[in-house]
């Protein structure tokens, strides 16, 4: 078969929603057997992921059955709500809570199997998507204040916020990464929820990584990861012009080490003549090192081109590009800028190998 059969999936959908009625006896109103409401959860959890959207109300109402057996059916409850997520269906606060509420108490009030520690944090990590996400983020800082999440729940916690979109995620991420020892073990996560949220708020925290001015999260500092740091902050940029101009604004701003190290790499990722321009202002005789190695590779392709030599060869051949206004705003640098003088006027080695009469020449001129 192929493509879609929309015919043959509404087929499904309708023989799926009529058997779980007759296993549910509705006419008799018999009670449901305990074997009975597993089997009811199994098959729902398939008619999510064919009919997940137009049918959530009736696929939350099987899964609030009793199981009238002791514990919670928390596996089945936790994935089929994931799946309802995936196929855009809306989960109402008050439903959903009332089926992740038993689950979550069940797995915090006994002693943890690394399966229970999983399904705590898919449990948790539901939360913030409910049709209220602000309800459904106040419920789990409460949670996160009274209960130990294990390190790949809390990632999964962390991640779930990012993805919410909801402005009240920040608050809570940035009460996460201040809890002691956190910081270095989720920075990859909190990194990227942060560029996923995308709202005002969250571009000042990731402008707080390079902008002297604004101020950073507490206990950011030993997030690491500078390089997923730039990516995100690059991707982010790429989006908002307006974030972008400040980031090419700060080329000229003095800035510590670290700063200007990763607003070196968020600019070699910006792959612009302008941005590349911009960058020469990190150049600095007096700091180690002069030139940013993220911006290396950048102003060597820039004159360089690499020819491969052959198909599938790793081998290559070096190729002069023009790169006039580059060249030419670095000479005019050599003159007149006092500050950046020695590095600008020191070839690359490969423009060394290509263009030697150029270079020295423009020295003579200096």
């Amino acid at each position: 078969m192929k493509g879609f059969d929309e015919a043959r999936r509404t087929l499904a959908v309708g023989y799926l929603r009529d058997h779980i009625r007759r296993l549910q006896q509705l006419e008799s109103g018999a009670p449901v057997e305990a074997s009975v409401v597993w089997r009811l959860k199994d098959l729902v959890k398939a008619l999510a992921v064919l009919d997940g959207r137009n049918s959530s109300t009736f696929i939350l109402d099987v899964l609030a059955l009793p199981l009238q057996t002791h514990g919670t059916d928390g596996w089945r409850i936790c994935q089929t709500l994931e799946v309802l997520l995936f196929e855009g269906a809306t989960l109402p606060n008050e439903k959903t809570l009332a089926l992740i509420t038993p689950v979550v108490d069940d797995l915090t009030c006994k002693w943890h199997s690394d399966n229970d520690l999983y399904l705590l944090g898919t449990s948790l990590s539901i939360l913030p998507f409910l049709e209220d996400p602000r309800d459904g983020i106040a419920k789990l800082a409460e949670r996160l204040t009274r209960i130990r999440v294990p390190l790949d729940g809390i990632r999964r916690v962390v991640t779930a916020l990012g993805h919410s979109l909801c402005d009240d995620a920040l608050d809570l991420l940035s009460s996460i990464v201040q809890k002691n020892g956190l910081a270095q073990h989720i920075g990859d996560a909190w990194i990227s929820a942060i560029a996923a949220l995308d709202n005002a708020k969250a571009r000042e925290v990731l402008m707080g990584f390079i902008d002297p001015e604004v101020p950073e999260v507490p206990g950011t500092q030993n997030l690491g990861r500078d390089v997923l740091l730039s990516q995100r902050i690059a991707e982010v940029a790429v989006r908002h012009p307006d974030m972008k101009a400040r980031i090419l604004a700060l080329c000229s701003a003095g800035l510590d080490r670290r700063k200007r190290a990763v607003l070196s790499a968020v600019i070699a990722l910006f792959k612009d003549g302008k941005s590349l321009l911009a960058s020469l202002n990190l150049l600095d005789d007096e700091s180690n090192p002069e030139l940013p190695y993220e911006l290396q590779n950048v102003v060597e392709e820039a004159f360089v081109e690499r020819q491969p030599v052959g198909e599938g060869s790793n081998t290559y051949t070096l190729q002069p590009r023009t790169a006039i206004e580059l060249r030419d705003r670095l000479i005019e640098m050599t003159k007149s800028d006092p500050k950046r003088k020695q590095v600008c006027s020191r070839p690359t080695r490969e423009d060394r190998i290509l263009a030697p009469r150029i270079w020295q020449a423009d020295r003579r001129n200096t």
